[in-house]
């Protein structure tokens, strides 16, 4: 593992004269989902701007209701920010929904409504889209719930900035000309790699202004790592990790394991995702001297076993395994957080994961890592950490070829891990260098 670089304030001032706090609002980015990926997003932007050594006061607008404060963890301690529930539902009566805003605000009642008041008091509003949630795969109904709060802040005038995320694919022509209008009106529009720019290149065409739409990193790569505050878990980790000869993390999604026949129906895949897990799963615990962490992304909100969580389909490959085989096998709990699931990670001497941000956690400490791509997102942002090739894809794989090239991953970790040393640096330099322009747009 590399020792995670460390952030510091930049040199320069970057906002002269002001000492008013940037009142910045996020959207997007919940910390009340299960989805690891998506509060390492909220942590990291958070991170990102207290790194910059600048006044600012954030507000999360997330699924809650009403107004609540909690703490967040940053690199050198943690920070305090306020919760607001706002979003969208078919309840549109209720003064938090999106979609009721929008027509409060056409109507010109910002001056009465209590939330659009909250709203006006916001300099800039920050939209990250749950990182790879502005496309209309997963249906019209997300898609609409994903761009209410960006046509809420281009109705009032607050200043929006798109932060680095995935755009498309659009398989709709009603999708694509709101994704367009919505490009073309953002103060700033930020992609996580070339593809996804690519993809906004092509959607704005004439209007492209590269001072407007900028390519930067996944947030995520500047999120902070902690122990697990469970003492018994650290220990299982340690112990697991002094006895392994190699020790191996695995992730496995919950949302195509256990949605049997949706990975080829609906995402594409050429063969079974569950066969090819568990055939993968018994491949590694069949290597001598290797152990193997199987490491939970994303689990239940409310602490279940849905069908979408990784932690169910963990708990169903695990039940399978042989006494020998479980002998080999940490199990992680779901309890952990981003931060904790980062250490858990960074001890692993290879990891192989199909969540992009649990493979995020992993190259930015320097942990070699394969990722199994369900989308063109993982590649893209596998190409910034200069690792394109240890991304494999089963839309494109048969089973056994797959399995072949997660192995040559493994066999390969060691080029690797060699890759990032040398990309690591410039890359939390170009993070840090991210926040500063986009602190400088709204300021």
């Amino acid at each position: 593992m590399i020792d995670e670089p460390k952030v510091s304030a930049p040199d320069a001032d970057i906002a002269p004269g002001r000492r008013t706090p940037l009142r910045v609002g996020l959207f997007g980015c919940s910390l009340t989902t299960g989805n690891r990926g998506v509060t390492a997003l909220a942590f990291s932007t958070i991170g990102g701007l207290h790194t910059l050594g600048v006044p600012v006061e954030i507000t999360i607008f997330d699924m809650g209701h009403g107004e609540r404060t909690t703490t967040v963890p940053i690199q050198g301690g943690a920070v305090d920010v306020r919760l607001v529930g706002c979003f969208e539902s078919k309840r549109y009566y209720r003064l938090s929904n999106l979609t009721h805003l929008r027509w409060a605000n056409k109507l010109g009642l910002g001056a009465f409504h209590p939330m659009l008041r909250e709203l006006r008091k916001l300099d800039a509003i920050f939209d990250i889209s749950a990182g790879d949630s502005f496309s209309d795969i997963y249906g019209w109904k997300r898609f609409h719930s994903i761009i209410a709060s960006k046509l809420l802040a281009l109705e009032m005038g607050i200043p929006l900035i798109l932060t680095p995320q995935t755009y498309g694919p659009y398989k709709t022509d009603r999708a694509k000309a709101a994704a367009t209008d919505i490009l073309k009106r953002a103060n700033q529009v930020w992609a996580r790699d070339d593809i996804s720019m690519n993809v906004v290149k092509s959607l704005v065409g004439n209007s492209f202004d590269s001072t407007r739409y900028r390519t930067g990193v996944d947030v995520a790569f500047g999120l902070p790592s902690h122990p697990p505050r469970d003492a018994n878990l650290v220990e299982q980790v340690q112990k697991v990790k002094k006895h392994a000869g190699t020790l191996i993390g695995l992730n496995v999604s919950g949302l195509l394991y256990t949605r049997s026949g949706e990975d080829v129906s609906h995402y594409g895949f050429l063969d079974s995702y569950q066969e090819m897990t568990d055939e993968l799963l018994k491949k590694l615990l069949d290597l001598p001297d290797t152990k193997v962490m199987l490491v939970p992304h994303v689990s239940s909100a409310k602490g279940g076993n849905d069908v979408d969580c990784d932690t169910s389909a963990l708990n169903k490959i695990y039940a399978g395994l042989s006494p020998a085989q479980k002998e080999k096998v940490l199990l992680i709990p779901p309890s952990v957080g981003p931060t904790e699931v980062k250490w858990v990670i960074a001890q692993c001497d290879w990891f192989c994961g199909t969540r992009m941000h649990a493979c995020i956690a992993a190259l930015s400490q320097g942990v070699p890592a394969t990722a199994i791509a369900y989308s063109d997102k993982t590649l893209g942002v596998f190409e910034t950490a200069n690792v394109g090739e240890a991304v494999v894809d089963p839309r494109v794989l048969h089973k056994e070829d797959l399995i072949e090239r997660i192995l040559l991953g493994l066999n390969r970790r060691q080029s690797f891990a060699a890759a990032l040393r040398d990309r690591l640096p410039k890359l939390k330099q170009e993070w840090q260098e991210e926040f500063i322009a986009i602190y400088a747009s709204v300021t």
